[in-house]
């Protein structure tokens, strides 16, 4: 038995899946082989490649074969990853799942989500972002609306230089001063 749950514990924490890795460290990790899950509690930080989950409580399901299905974190989750086109997002939220198969996080719960080196910003009860498309579903409620504040970039190529100052000419085309 021991073994079994030793395996488990081995396996969430230098879980190695083709190119990605995962490593989670805390205070407590308890591995229930007969339900596939493992509890883990305390300081909680999981860690694959760029992205970071920061949270008190963390639950991860495992398939048939012990591969992660899906991670449900509880309580103070603070997070940061990159989408497959490279963008980076950080924020938080009360709670949050993610999707392993899917490669799609939910952030529960007063969920706010902005994009790192610019001013987009998200807030509302549920998001729901996918790290490959990087389709994004913002849901609010009655109380608390769903929020989106971004800026306009524009395009450096279609900029026109600013007007540059002029004398004020007169009908003749000579300015002010008779010249």
């Amino acid at each position: 038995m021991l073994q079994k749950w030793g395996m488990s514990l081995l396996l969430l924490v230098g879980l190695a899946l083709a190119k990605d890795q995962v490593e989670i460290t805390a205070k407590h990790f308890v591995a229930d082989e007969a339900k596939k899950t493992t509890l883990i509690t305390g300081d909680v930080v999981v860690v694959r490649g760029d992205d970071r989950l920061i949270t008190d409580k963390l639950t991860v399901f495992f398939d048939d074969k012990n591969r992660p299905l899906k991670y449900e974190a509880q309580g103070n989750v603070k997070f940061a990853i990159t989408l497959a086109d490279g963008r980076k997002l950080k924020g938080y939220s009360n709670n949050a799942l993610y999707d392993a198969p899917k490669n799609e996080y939910h952030l529960l719960g007063n969920a706010f989500m902005e994009e790192i080196g610019k001013s987009n910003t998200v807030k509302g009860e549920k998001i729901i972002i996918n790290r490959v498309s990087g389709f994004a579903n913002v849901v609010g409620d009655s109380q608390k609306p769903a929020k989106l504040i971004f800026i306009f970039e524009e395009d450096e190529s279609k900029k026109r230089s600013a007007p540059t100052p002029t004398t004020n000419m007169n009908e003749k085309g000579a300015d002010d001063n008779g010249s």
